[in-house]
């Protein structure tokens, strides 16, 4: 069964990360997600089937996937059942030599600032081409950072981006300020 264009609970995620990078490179953080929706029920499922002695593994996923593959702690995860509110869960996180200190330039990578859109497999030849794209369900993501920087560390902030097209948009803005770095 399809998702309806307006279902009763609008889907939507929102992901608040503090971090520090420490002057070696560490980078340490406290995310929190905040879920509704079919998101919301996903989440809820796999913390309702995992033991919470191995919600950790689950939070580390989540940071792995983003591309921050550290150590997780301090797992905590909202009542799976109560779904009069939307479902929450947070970690506190580490990862070692995030910023590479070897080269006078770094690229920083926002840590869980990876939005995926699913794509057309450019390989599939046999695929139509006027096959449609499937986005998936309609949802918000708000993604919320501040993250404080090395006082060694010199920094631009990223050019803020508006998009807006008929099937989504897409708006980020960044600030810098005494060597802390927001961006949403």
């Amino acid at each position: 069964e399809e998702t309806p264009a307006d279902p009763p609970t609008p889907s939507g995620e929102e992901i608040a990360m503090e971090g520090k990078i420490s002057e070696l490179g560490k980078l340490s953080g406290h995310v929190r997600i905040v879920a509704r929706g079919d998101i919301d029920f996903a989440m809820r499922s796999t913390f309702r089937r995992v033991p919470n002695a191995q919600w950790k593994e689950i939070a580390k996923a989540v940071i792995t996937g983003s591309g921050v593959a550290g150590e997780v702690s301090d797992v905590k995860a909202g009542d799976p059942g109560d779904t009069s509110k939307p479902f929450e869960f947070e970690f506190d996180f580490t990862k070692a030599n995030y910023l590479d200190w070897s080269s006078k330039q770094s690229t920083l990578d926002l840590p869980l600032a990876d939005v995926r859109v699913p794509g057309v497999d450019d390989d599939d030849e046999e695929a139509p081409a006027d096959k449609p794209v499937k986005l998936g369900i309609p949802m918000r993501v708000s993604y919320h950072l501040k993250l404080e920087l090395p006082p060694n560390f010199t920094a631009r902030a990223p050019l803020p981006m508006s998009i807006s097209r008929d099937y989504a948009d897409y708006h980020s803005s960044y600030s810098l300020e005494n060597n802390t770095l927001t961006a949403e």
